[in-house]
C-alpha cells in the first residue's frame, strides 16, 4: 500500500468522529482512486453528491439504497395529510431520500422535526383529487 493511502485511511480514522461525512466522503473518493477502487469511489461519489441524474456517477439501473429510505407522511397544500390505514400499503409513505451528504448535515443541522419534500406526482398518484 502506498504511504497517500495509508495517510488517507489515517485521516479518515483519526477525524471519524469529529469530522461531517462530506468531508470524510471526499477523502474516501481520493483514498479509493489512490488504490484503484472504482466501486468504492463511485459509492462514495454517489453519496456525497446524491442520486441525482446529473451525478455522473449515477448509472442506468442504480437505485437509491434503502438505507435512505424514511418513513413520513404527505400533506397537501391546504395542509390536508394522507392517512394510509393498511399495513401493507405502508410502502407508499416511504421515501427514498436521493439528496447529498451536505444538504442531508444540513439538514440535520437546522434540527427540525420533520422534513417537507415536494414530491407532486407520488402525491397525484396516492390521491389524484386530495388537492382539489
Amino acid at each position: 500500500m502506498s504511504e497517500t493511502a495509508v495517510e488517507l485511511i489515517q485521516a479518515i480514522q483519526k477525524n471519524v468522529s469529529s469530522d461531517p461525512l462530506s468531508k470524510l466522503l471526499q477523502v474516501l473518493i481520493l483514498l479509493a482512486k489512490e488504490v484503484n477502487d472504482s466501486e468504492c469511489e463511485r459509492w462514495a461519489k454517489l453519496e456525497s453528491n446524491g442520486y441525482h441524474k446529473d451525478n455522473p456517477a449515477l448509472l442506468e439501473g442504480d437505485k437509491i439504497p434503502s438505507y435512505r429510505n424514511v418513513v413520513g407522511y404527505y400533506v397537501d397544500r391546504f395542509g390536508r395529510t394522507v392517512t394510509v390505514n393498511q399495513p401493507e400499503l405502508h410502502f407508499i409513505l416511504e421515501y427514498a431520500l436521493p439528496t447529498s451528504a451536505a444538504e442531508l448535515e444540513s439538514l440535520i443541522a437546522g434540527r427540525s422535526s420533520y422534513l417537507s419534500v415536494p414530491d407532486h406526482r407520488r402525491f397525484a398518484f396516492i390521491n389524484p383529487d386530495f388537492d382539489d
